[in-house]
């Protein structure tokens, strides 16, 4: 029974907030919520107010692995909920800040190693004459230290440790098997190549994010 342009939002940045952080819930802004004693230590130093504060306790409790239960209620709209004090463009770009913000990082850091890999291969392959292969090979290595190391500190705040070093290797290695498995998968069914590979790139990115923000950098 919810008015149409509430639940076409609430829709929306549900499937958003799911997507990044792997939570997914019904309501991300009902700001009727009991919290159990053992939480309101992490909640108290939370930053924002009103439905910033609504979703930085979501993305919170995520990060420390704290459930989350919902219990259905009856809610009342009266008058097409036009007495709301939501504005959707401006709380609606706070709260979608608030949700990238990390995923942002994570872009950014992508971006600068993409960049280090092409510049470090053309200089090794141009300017020092090494033959492709071993030109890659340098540039690759030195790439993926960086983005391991931006990964680590600038994007989830979290020391860098062998076992993470491993896992964030292993990783790249699945991706890098998923990657061609799912091309070749793709162009079986006569999805054009370039399509193919947009789409593969697409969700192993997402999945990428998800896996190091939850298994390989989680607090």
């Amino acid at each position: 029974a919810m008015p149409l342009r509430s639940k076409a939002g609430n829709t929306l940045t549900c499937g958003v907030f799911g997507l990044l952080t792997g939570l997914w819930i019904s309501d991300t802004q009902t700001g009727l919520r009991g919290l159990p004693a053992c939480a309101l230590e992490a909640f108290s130093n939370l930053e924002g107010d009103r439905y910033e504060y609504e979703i930085n306790m979501l993305i919170k409790a995520n990060e420390l692995k704290m459930p989350v239960e919902e219990v259905s209620i009856e809610t009342i709209y009266i008058d097409n909920n036009s007495s709301s004090h939501f504005n959707g463009l401006k709380d609606g770009l706070k709260i979608y800040r608030l949700m990238f913000r990390q995923a942002g990082r994570f872009c950014a850091s992508s971006i600068i190693s993409a960049v280090i890999d092409y510049v470090l291969f053309i200089l090794c392959h141009y300017a020092v004459h090494l033959t492709a292969v071993p030109a890659q090979i340098i540039a690759r290595v030195v790439s993926s230290l960086t983005n391991y190391t931006l990964n680590s500190r600038m994007v989830f705040g979290r020391k860098a440790t062998p076992q993470s070093f491993a896992k964030y290797y292993l990783l790249a290695a699945c991706i890098l098997a998923c990657s061609c498995g799912g091309l070749k998968l793709l162009t079986l069914i006569h999805v054009p190549e370039l399509l193919a590979k947009i789409i593969v790139d697409a969700v192993l990115y997402v999945v990428s994010y998800r896996v190091q923000r939850g298994k390989i950098f989680d607090k």
